[in-house]
């Protein structure tokens, strides 16, 4: 399929017009979280993607199609800017996205999320001008791109556990501009190079909170994570740790179980 006479002009379009959506349903109702949005190409963090085929296979397993800009320019740009969850990687196989092939059933195990659950979640989170965030699961990088336009990369930084989705993550912040501090590492302990924060946010869920995040928040600051528990059960919620941040060699208060961090996460 031809290539568009402008690829940028076309997505600020959409971009513009998924903005007015996401405002009309009341996702957008900070200008600075608005005006990330308009700003950030998110096409360029999605250069390929599943989406779910109308039919399942003989065997009721759903069938993923994958779609890029080669297999079907128009099909691509639209979802890029549509407010729907696009599935990047299925039961931690990175796929080729220069022949990639059908897909029938497996497990998601990265996404770019959809964009008003990125809003939502940067917005119960209360993060404001002026502080520092560590957001667990950097995925497509999506996210941290719209938080690096709020807050400015230097009060960004991201973690993420799969080292070709950060590297890839990282290829698309560098070219947009945003410099965050990255780096591969398991979410359950957080990243004390760049602690404390004001405030942490886990794209991926926990069996518990995990110790090093309490001990890496400001005293008033705020962490939101999703808690999983048995029978599929989830519960995002906020906290806000009472006390001063532990230092890396203490041990973690009796009252707080270690957790297990399960990366099905949106980036």
């Amino acid at each position: 399929m031809a290539m568009p006479i402008d690829l940028e002009t076309d997505a600020a379009r959409l971009r513009g017009a998924m903005a007015e959506d996401l405002a009309a349903r009341g996702f957008l109702d900070d200008p600075g979280w608005r005006a990330a949005v308009e700003a950030v190409p998110r096409h360029r963090f999605v250069p390929g993607f599943y989406l779910p085929a109308d039919e399942c296979d003989g065997r009721g397993l759903t069938r993923w199609q994958p779609v890029t800009a080669d297999l079907d320019h128009g099909r691509w740009l639209a979802a890029a800017y549509s407010d729907t969850t696009l599935i990047t990687q299925f039961d931690g196989d990175e796929p080729d996205w220069e022949e990639p092939a059908e897909r029938y059933g497996g497990a998601p195990t990265s996404s770019s999320t959809l964009p008003s659950l990125v809003l939502r979640m940067w917005a119960d989170a209360e993060v404001r001008e002026g502080h520092t965030v560590l957001e667990i699961g950097t995925g497509t990088g999506y996210s941290t791109a719209l938080a690096c336009g709020r807050l400015g990369s230097a009060g960004v930084t991201s973690v993420e556990v799969d080292a070709r989705r950060l590297e890839r993550a990282a290829s698309a912040l560098h070219g947009c501009g945003h410099t965050p501090t990255l780096a591969v590492a398991d979410g359950l302990y957080g990243y004390w190079p760049e602690a404390p924060f004001d405030r942490i946010v886990a794209a991926c869920s926990f069996r518990a909170v995990p110790p090093a995040l309490v001990a890496q928040t400001r005293p008033g600051g705020k962490i939101l994570l999703t808690l999983s528990g048995r029978l599929h059960g989830y519960a995002r919620v906020l906290l806000t740790p009472a006390g001063a941040p532990v230092s890396p060699g203490c041990s973690p208060p009796n009252n707080w179980a270690p957790g297990e961090c399960r990366w099905t996460r949106p980036g």
